[in-house]
């Protein structure tokens, strides 16, 4: 067989094998869920049984949608749960939305947290390591403010705490809310079809834990034994370091077949194509030896490749439009959720943009982050860029609970 015959067969072979696993992996996942569904129908009444637990929102900023987001947590169905909302400074535009929020749920267990800072680059752990002091629960989930929960969010991830008594780290997967722009839905293609399989195969298949961040369940005192938070401070990813903590002391790291859903907020093209840039750069100094075969999981990448190699052919292109329909609308169906019909005709505009970040991540060495600008090194370490009018700062205060 000629080389280039070999090549073009490897690819596409690679590509079909890559795109079914995603499937099957999202499919395991979501039979999971309705077991899941079926064994919390049989305990209805054992809601008294679940452990408490905190729910840790840190604020930066007014998101979109991020008044229904407060709303939805207030709204939480475990009996035994508190709300702890930490910002940094009390100037936050985030925070006059908060108290409007909580003004009608006077009776909610909830206290918000102000601090001026606690010395970690990432923001956000810098702004979780303010609220820290105030959790009192072993169970603890943080969940970021663009993320919107049902109200059995906390009760779900409890239940699932209780039954396992060596599951350390609970993190869940994402989908995307209701789209207002065509960015939206890039984004809202992209994470409920390739990075949810993705994601899925990496725990599935490869055994290996992938944590999202956006919404985490943990064993605080566990997290306390291994080191805190404080050690993440210096790491862009936070979210993946937290589960490798986990996963090599030997606790188990799992995903939920529920996810999260987050609202898009009519994001343009230049935003979606930051955050893919930023993952994009986290990819390639944790795993680069899967980060630069990335491109292969695209069907379209690879008949671009096969048409300049004069190899086109009109199969081919039946078989593109087929595994990215099982890709961009197959996946999130089989999750139980309702795929955007035109997703697999935006699919080559959402994975160039994908690739275009996945060629200049390797050699991008800043990253601006709610407003700081930080040099990120391998592994994710990151180093303060420091302008000639910077002067040291005091020492930070103890954090200030406002309210309870």
């Amino acid at each position: 067989m000629p080389r280039e015959l070999l090549l073009q067969s490897v690819l596409v072979g690679v590509c079909t094998v890559w795109t079914v696993l995603g499937f099957w992996a999202v499919r395991r996942r979501e039979r999971r869920a309705h077991r899941a569904a079926r064994a919390g129908a049989a305990s209805e009444g054992a809601e008294a049984a679940v452990p408490p637990i905190t729910l840790v929102v840190p604020l930066a900023g007014r998101d979109p949608d991020l008044e229904d987001n407060l709303e939805r947590c207030f709204r939480q169905r475990h009996p035994d749960h508190r709300l702890l909302f930490v910002v940094r400074g009390a100037h936050d535009p985030a925070l006059p939305v908060l108290e409007r929020v909580r003004a009608r749920h006077p009776h909610a267990p909830a206290t918000t947290v102000v601090h001026e800072g606690r010395g970690a680059l990432n923001p956000k752990v810098d702004n979780l390591l303010g609220a820290m002091p105030f959790v009192r629960t072993e169970l603890v989930a943080f969940v970021d403010s663009n993320v919107a929960l049902d109200a059995d969010f906390l009760l779900r991830a409890a239940h699932r705490f209780a039954e396992r008594p060596r599951l350390g780290l609970l993190s869940h997967p994402i989908v995307g809310g209701a789209a207002r722009s065509l960015a939206d839905r890039l984004a809202a293609s992209w994470l409920g079809g390739p990075m949810r399989a993705a994601v899925a195969v990496a725990h599935r298949v490869g055994r290996h834990p992938v944590v999202v961040g956006k919404a985490v369940v943990l064993r605080q005192d566990v997290l306390e034994r291994l080191g805190g938070l404080r050690q993440l401070g210096e790491t862009l990813a936070e979210d993946y370091v937290l589960g490798r903590l986990f996963h090599e002391a030997g606790w188990e790291v799992d995903l939920a077949a529920e996810p999260v859903r987050q609202p898009c907020g009519g994001a343009g093209l230049r935003r979606f194509y930051a955050r893919q840039l930023r993952w994009a750069m986290l990819r390639a100094r944790l795993q680069p030896i899967a980060f630069a075969l990335e491109p292969v999981a695209s069907p379209w990448w690879v008949l671009v490749q096969l048409a300049l190699w004069g190899a086109f052919h009109p199969a081919l292109l039946a078989w593109a439009v087929g595994l990215e329909m099982l890709r961009s609308m197959g996946v999130p169906w089989r999750a139980g959720h309702r795929p955007d019909p035109a997703a697999w005709l935006l699919a080559p505009l959402r994975d160039a943009v994908v690739l275009a970040a996945w060629s200049i991540a390797p050699l991008q060495r800043r990253v601006r982050w709610r407003g700081t600008e930080l040099r990120v090194s391998a592994g994710t370490r990151l180093y303060r860029t420091v302008d000639p009018g910077w002067r040291p700062s005091l020492p930070p205060g103890p954090p200030l609970a406002l309210s309870r």
